[in-house]
C-alpha cells in the first residue's frame, strides 16, 4: 500500500442561485430611441473602437499561445480564460479582466516581439518557450535580455497548451487532439467557477502552491500511469480516496479546482495528480482525460502510449453515468460513441 499524505485545499461546490432580473421599463421612449440620440451614436462609436482593441488583444494572446480562439472582438468565456492564463504566467493577479498595465504590456510586447529585429527573432528561437518565453523574460527579468543565448531552438515535446493552439484542421489524430483540447478547456472553465464560489476565496498563486503540495503527495500514483494497467491504478486510487479523510464531494472539488488551475499554467504534475484523484472517484470524463495524456505523452516522460491509453478510455466508457455527462453536458451514449471512435483511431496507430 502506498503511503500518501492527506492534503486539504479550500474549495466549494458549484451551487449557484440565479435570480431573474426584472426588465427595465422604457420611460418616455428613452430606451427605444437610445441609438437615435447623439449619446447613442457616441456609445456605438465607443463600442466599435473597443471591438477593434479586443481583436488586437485576442491576436496578441493567440500569438503568445494563450488560446483566445477566434479573433472576433467579443471577449467571451474563452477569451477570459486566455487572459487568466496570461495573468497567471506573468504573475499578475488572476481576474480574467485586463488592467490598463496588463493590456499595455501585452500589446506593446506583441508589437516588439512579433515585428522585431533579426536579433529578436533569434532570441525567440533560443527560448525553449518561444515568443511567450521572451515575453516572460522581458516582464520578470529571469534572464537579462542582453545575456540571453542566441542558440538554435530546442526541440521539445509539445506542452498541453501548444498542442491545442497548434492543432491541425484535419486528420484522425487531430480529431483525437480536439477531444483532449475540448475537455481541457472545459476543465479550466470549471476550475474558475469553483474558485469564484469558494467561501474562503484565495489568490490564484496561493491555490497553485497548495495544489503543488497535493501533487507531491500524489506522485507515487502518477509515476507509472502510462505503463501499468489502468484497472490497477484505479483500484488503488479508489482505496486511497475512501481512506483520505475527505468526503467524495470535497475531494472532487479540490481535484477539479487544481485541475483547472494547472491546465491554465500548463503544470502537468498537478494536472496528473488531480486526474489520479478523480480516477479514484471513477468520474468518466477524467478517466478519458488520462487516456489522452497517456496517448500523447503529456506529462508522462514524453512517452506516447496509445495502447495503454485504450485501457483508460475503455474504463471511461464503463464509468459513464446515465443521462448527461457532467463536464461536457453530452448524453452519455453520445460520449461513448465519441470515445469508441477515439479508441479505433488509436488502435490504428499501433498497427
Amino acid at each position: 500500500m502506498k503511503k500518501i499524505l492527506a492534503i486539504t485545499v479550500s474549495a466549494a461546490a458549484i451551487a449557484l442561485s440565479v435570480g431573474i432580473v426584472e426588465p427595465v421599463q422604457a420611460q418616455n421612449g428613452f430606451l427605444s430611441n437610445l441609438f437615435s440620440t447623439q449619446k447613442g451614436r457616441e456609445r456605438r462609436a465607443a463600442a466599435a473602437v473597443q471591438r477593434v482593441v479586443n481583436r488586437e488583444i485576442q491576436t496578441a494572446l493567440n500569438y503568445f499561445e494563450f488560446d483566445a480562439g477566434i479573433v472576433d472582438g467579443v471577449m467571451g468565456q474563452q477569451s477570459r480564460s486566455s487572459i487568466r492564463a496570461y495573468q497567471a504566467y506573468l504573475q499578475f493577479p488572476v481576474t480574467g479582466q485586463l488592467t490598463d498595465e496588463e493590456q499595455s504590456y501585452l500589446l506593446s510586447s506583441f508589437k516588439e516581439i512579433a515585428n522585431g529585429s533579426e536579433e529578436m527573432h533569434q532570441r525567440v528561437l533560443a527560448n525553449p518557450e518561444g515568443a511567450r518565453g521572451v515575453l516572460k523574460v522581458m516582464r520578470l527579468g529571469e534572464v537579462p535580455m542582453d545575456e540571453a543565448p542566441l542558440a538554435p531552438a530546442i526541440n521539445v515535446q509539445d506542452s498541453m497548451r501548444s498542442l491545442c493552439v497548434n492543432i491541425g484542421a484535419s486528420g484522425p489524430m487531430n480529431l483525437v487532439k480536439a477531444q483532449f483540447c475540448n475537455l481541457r478547456q472545459l476543465s479550466i472553465d470549471q476550475g474558475y467557477v469553483l474558485l469564484d464560489v469558494a467561501p474562503n476565496r484565495q489568490p490564484f498563486g496561493e491555490v497553485m502552491e497548495k495544489c503543488e503540495v497535493f501533487a507531491v503527495a500524489m506522485a507515487p500514483f502518477v509515476v507509472d500511469i502510462n505503463s501499468r494497467p489502468s484497472t490497477e491504478i484505479i483500484a488503488e486510487m479508489t482505496v486511497w480516496a475512501a481512506s483520505s479523510g475527505m468526503t467524495r464531494d470535497t475531494l472532487s472539488q479540490i481535484s477539479k479546482t487544481c485541475l483547472g488551475a494547472a491546465y491554465t499554467v500548463d503544470n502537468t504534475e498537478v494536472v496528473l495528480a488531480s486526474l489520479a484523484a478523480l480516477a479514484g472517484l471513477n468520474e468518466a470524463e477524467y478517466l478519458e482525460l488520462i487516456g489522452y495524456h497517456v496517448a500523447f505523452g503529456l506529462g508522462v516522460e514524453n512517452t506516447e502510449s496509445p495502447n495503454v491509453a485504450v485501457g483508460w478510455l475503455e474504463n471511461a466508457i464503463a464509468a459513464l453515468p446515465e443521462g448527461l455527462v457532467d463536464l461536457t453536458g453530452q448524453e452519455s451514449s453520445h460520449r461513448a460513441e465519441t470515445i469508441i471512435d477515439v479508441i479505433n483511431i488509436l488502435a490504428l496507430q499501433e498497427q
